[in-house]
């Protein structure tokens, strides 16, 4: 009888299972890759998008979703370092920037990002480096940037010589970049350069350059020198230009107001230097009728007033009589009063009538006759007043309050031994 050898079955298996490779690397379709780049594009402008908004925190998950499908991709790091450094993180948006630097050394937006955080960070001089890294790569686009912030960094450091060059740096590479021309012109003005400053914001202007900042910096200059009408017209163009920018908004309607304020002052000191003027020509003048209403009637007053005084000689011989006379003249004094002159009138019942209201109201008032030519005139006023401030304050009190019209005029009183009678 035949001996039947019988194998255990696991040996069969493992004398006749095939050998397969253990290679970790696994080849993924081409297809895959494409869609996983897809979505991690997709994440990486999400995050953009949030980035851009303000979110950061929805900003950081969506771009760290992006680097999870991507790792490899520089863009994603330098948006990461650039959402840390917006929250102050500055050691994690260093970190990012490096990552992305190890990738591709040859970025020289990233240098300047970088060059950002470590001013942030206090090390000054290692910015600097970055800076002028970005600065020298040929195929940098916003070199003007680097220069920006190279000479913020300068600043940093005190060197205003190295802030000013570089700052005219970022303005000769790009014409239109703004923040290069508003830091250079507060550092004019700062100085009290007016000219230079205000030079640059024309320049700027003409340039196309149309920024609600550099319209009110020029519409301050005007103010400083006291030019209200370009100030102002500066001022309403900035205003027009600022409409998201509330905090500047309000500086513009401060200063807007503060000129308009000082040109009321200007208009109120105007009139009463006209007024003061017109008083001292009528106190300079005393042959002048001054209650005369009119040109013509004060020169037919003057006329008259020839005709009637006679000619007297100068000379007077020396006797007694005349020295008595002229101790008598000294006694007499001759005083200006001033009067509020309310109404004149041809025909004396308007007088009366005008009389009767003032005395509804309590004010003693007075017609007198005034004699101009061959026409005679009745006045109606209130007074006298001791001086011009009296009268004012006693019109605008009491008599403009109520509707009544006047002017204050004044005239002259001899005071002979005590009493008063009409100059």
């Amino acid at each position: 009888m035949k001996k039947v050898l019988i194998f255990p079955l696991f040996m069969f298996f493992m004398f006749f299972s095939p050998f397969y490779s253990c290679s970790t690397k696994q080849q993924v379709p081409k297809k895959e890759i494409e869609d996983t780049r897809k979505l991690a594009n997709f994440y990486y402008k999400l995050g953009l998008s949030y980035l851009n908004s303000g979110n950061i925190a929805q900003a950081i998950y969506n771009l760290n979703k992006a680097l999870e499908l991507n790792p490899k991709d520089t863009k994603i790091y330098n948006a990461l370092g650039i959402a840390y450094s917006k929250v102050n993180e500055f050691d994690k948006a260093e970190y990012y920037f490096l990552q992305a630097l190890k990738i591709d050394p040859k970025k020289p937006e990233i240098y300047t990002n970088l060059g950002i955080v470590l001013v942030k960070k206090g090390q000054i001089n290692q910015a600097i480096k970055n800076f002028k890294k970005a600065i020298n790569f040929p195929n940098y686009e916003r070199r003007e940037i680097a220069y920006y912030n190279l000479a913020l960094a300068y600043k940093k450091l005190g060197n205003l010589d190295k802030y000013e060059e570089f700052l005219s740096k970022a303005i000769s590479y790009n014409i239109y970049f703004t923040p290069a021309y508003e830091a250079l012109i507060d550092y004019y003005l700062e100085l009290e350069k007016i000219d230079t400053a205000r030079n640059i914001i024309l320049r700027a202007i003409s340039n196309g350059v149309a920024n609600a900042k550099l319209y009110f910096a020029l519409g301050k200059i005007y103010y400083f020198e006291k030019n209200y009408k370009l100030a102002k017209k500066y001022l309403k163009k900035a205003k027009l230009l600022a409409d998201k920018n509330f905090i500047l908004k309000q500086k513009i309607n401060r200063l807007y107001n503060k000129i308009l304020e000082r040109e009321k002052i200007i208009t109120i000191n105007k009139e009463k230097q006209k007024k003061d003027n017109k008083l001292v020509k009528e106190l300079a003048s005393p042959n002048k009728p001054i209650t005369s209403s009119s040109e013509k009637e004060t020169k037919t007053a003057q006329k008259t007033l020839k005709k009637e005084t006679p000619k007297v000689s100068n000379v007077k011989p020396k006797t007694v009589e005349n020295k008595q006379i002229n101790k008598k003249e000294k006694s007499i004094k001759k005083l200006i009063r001033f009067y509020i002159q309310l109404g004149i009138y041809s025909n004396k019942k308007d007088a009366t009538k005008l009389l009767g209201k003032l005395g509804i109201y309590g004010h003693k008032a007075k017609i007198k006759e005034r004699k101009i030519g061959k026409s005679v005139y009745y006045i109606v006023y209130i007074g006298y007043f001791r001086n011009y401030l009296e009268a004012s304050r006693y019109y605008k009190k009491k008599l403009k309050p109520v509707g009544f019209k006047g002017i204050i005029k004044f005239t002259k009183i001899k005071v002979e031994n005590g009493e008063k009678q009409k100059g």
